[in-house]
């Protein structure tokens, strides 16, 4: 007998996607010329908050950490849906076969 491959859901690629830790996504954003640029502020104020221990440079350190982060959150979830797109577009088998390899890339087995 032929053993039958399950089909993938389009629900079931979208919880895969979504189960792909983000730092997987950072290549090419986190050394982006806007990345680099909050990465040296940050530092910048990091060091001047060391200098003063003003409460107010601290703060300013919160607020740029915390910018950086939704953008890399923002530039993330573009390349999550993209990779999403990707994988709705191709056929049964192309679905089965790239699932089962991000499954085991990521080491999801675990979640799906």
């Amino acid at each position: 007998m032929k053993k039958r491959k399950k089909k993938i859901s389009d629900e079931a690629l979208r919880k895969l996607v979504y189960l792909i830790p983000a730092r997987y996504f950072y290549d090419g954003i986190v050394t982006s010329e806007k990345a680099r640029g909050y990465q040296d502020y940050i530092e910048f104020q990091c060091q001047t908050y060391r200098a003063t221990k003003k409460r107010q440079d601290w703060y300013e350190v919160k607020r740029l950490t915390k910018e950086y982060e939704e953008y890399l959150q923002k530039e993330v979830d573009i390349k999550r849906k993209l990779l999403l797109f990707g994988l709705l577009t191709r056929d049964s088998k192309e679905r089965i076969d790239v699932y089962n390899l991000l499954v085991k890339k990521y080491h999801l087995e675990r979640w799906v």
